[in-house]
């Protein structure tokens, strides 16, 4: 299911600030990807173009039915660790920003 959720990993933030080290920021979105204007079911074309027109937002990423927030979240997690070397048991502690609850 991993290769369905993640399509992006990113690191290379090196931060401290008042003893507080940020060493990575990492993001996962959804490997599917839908387009704004395909979305006509029950608003109209119309509205869906003004919508995109007024927002910007073109395209929004979609997780598979049965993924979870921490879902994605585990897999950034994974990668970020990965990115940076480090064991799981040496992160003190971890900041999830998300849209969606889990």
């Amino acid at each position: 299911m991993n290769s369905q959720l993640c399509n992006r990993s990113d690191a290379g933030l090196n931060l401290t600030l008042l003893g507080i080290s940020v060493a990575g920021v990492v993001t996962c979105l959804p490997a599917s990807k839908v387009r704004n204007l395909d979305l006509t079911g029950n608003i109209s074309a119309e509205d869906v173009t003004q919508v995109v027109k007024a927002t910007g937002v073109e395209t929004r990423y979609v997780a598979p039915i049965e993924a979870k927030t921490s879902d994605l979240c585990l897999k950034a997690a994974r990668d970020l660790l990965d990115l940076l070397n480090w064991s799981p048991k040496s992160v003190g502690g971890v900041i999830l920003m998300t849209q969606a609850p889990n």
